[in-house]
């Protein structure tokens, strides 16, 4: 039973449903570690689909997104939900537009990647979109100052309060686990969606340039850039030494962390970059474009193709991976303890109080 004596914070809990993405980890443990902090002057409230709401981790409150609440218009979608005092709309990407308007609002906006990725058109649309949450919003959070320079860039912010609060990178205590489908040599690997901005393609042809190395590149295949990549691995005959498993366990991935010999990351969009934060952690080298904000997250740490040249590219790995040490890989690691989602959680929770 609700409490009405004690303040709503509502959480769109909505990017769950794509769990294994950039949103869906930045949801689940933003949500995880909220759970862990005290709030004896409110209650927190995620809005999540019914069918992902076993995602909530304990100390969160659920509210099921319902069809009727993901589709009414927005004047009505304002009446369906619980009153509340503080609406943390935590992606650009959301269509739930209609909150209480009671409700005091934060917005977090990750990236802008419509503008590379879809027609003139289409992104306009897009903007839009997004400008129209900026001006219900009272405070926007960004991911980087990549985020934060194209936010004041393409869109009309007024006197809002911009925070940057980088993302967070998990402390799994899973153990690692081979997979069935483990290549038999040393090898290099990427993880993310298979959108076209991850420019996975321009990784094949180096390959080809590095016959001593096999390849992985993990995530979610079911869109055309994956079916594309898939068929340009086919066209080159690498089907023995590029493995595409599809969506990995968090055992797997692991795994992955701790026994592949570098991080590939040819991303021409990205709003932080995880996995790259990941690799670190794990003390890896990462090797990288210099789009978006991972100039900014890779700082000193990572090293930068200057472009997608096969020959350039495959150079710049066998140069570096010939010179590591034990004094990077411990520089890495400690770099990446900065960045805790127990640190972020604490920054939201200070946003909510000032809101409260």
């Amino acid at each position: 039973m609700r409490n009405p004596d004690r303040a709503c914070i509502v959480i769109d809990s909505s990017p769950l449903r794509y769990l294994y993405t950039g949103l869906g980890q930045f949801s689940y443990h933003l949500l995880k570690e909220l759970g862990k902090l005290q709030f004896n002057d409110a209650r927190l409230l995620a809005l999540v689909h019914p069918r992902f709401a076993k995602r909530i981790p304990a100390g969160i409150n659920v509210e099921h997104l319902t069809w009727l609440r993901r589709h009414a218009p927005p004047f009505l979608q304002s009446r369906l939900y619980p009153p509340c005092r503080v609406w943390h709309m935590t992606t650009e990407n959301t269509r739930l537009t209609g909150i209480p308007h009671s409700a005091r609002m934060i917005l977090t906006i990750h990236g802008l990647h419509f503008l590379d990725e879809s027609p003139a058109a289409e992104a306009a649309r897009e903007l839009s979109h997004v400008q129209r949450l900026v001006n219900r919003s009272e405070i926007i959070t960004v991911v980087s100052k990549f985020t934060e320079g194209l936010v004041h860039s393409k869109l009309k912010t007024g006197h809002r309060r911009i925070e940057v609060i980088p993302n967070g990178i998990a402390q799994t205590a899973v153990e690692a686990r081979q997979p069935a489908w483990a290549p038999p040599r040393k090898f290099l690997f990427t993880i993310g969606t298979f959108f076209a901005r991850k420019n996975f393609l321009s990784l094949l042809p180096m390959m080809e340039r590095l016959p001593e190395f096999d390849l992985v590149i993990a995530g979610d295949t079911n869109h055309d850039y994956g079916r594309e990549v898939r068929a340009a691995v086919e066209a080159a005959h690498l089907e023995a030494r590029v493995f595409i498993p599809g969506e990995v366990t968090e055992a797997e991935k692991q795994w992955l962390y701790e026994t592949g010999e570098a991080y590939v990351f040819p991303s021409v969009s990205e709003g932080f970059g995880i996995p790259v934060m990941e690799s670190f952690h794990h003390g890896k080298p990462v090797f990288c474009s210099r789009h978006g904000s991972l100039p900014e997250v890779g700082g000193p740490h990572a090293f930068f193709w200057d472009s997608f040249d096969p020959d350039h590219m495959a150079s710049l790995v066998q140069v570096r991976l010939g010179d590591e040490n034990r004094q990077r890989m411990e520089a890495r690691k400690l770099y990446a303890k900065q960045f805790t989602w127990a640190g972020v959680a604490e920054r939201y929770q200070n946003i909510y109080r000032s809101l409260l």
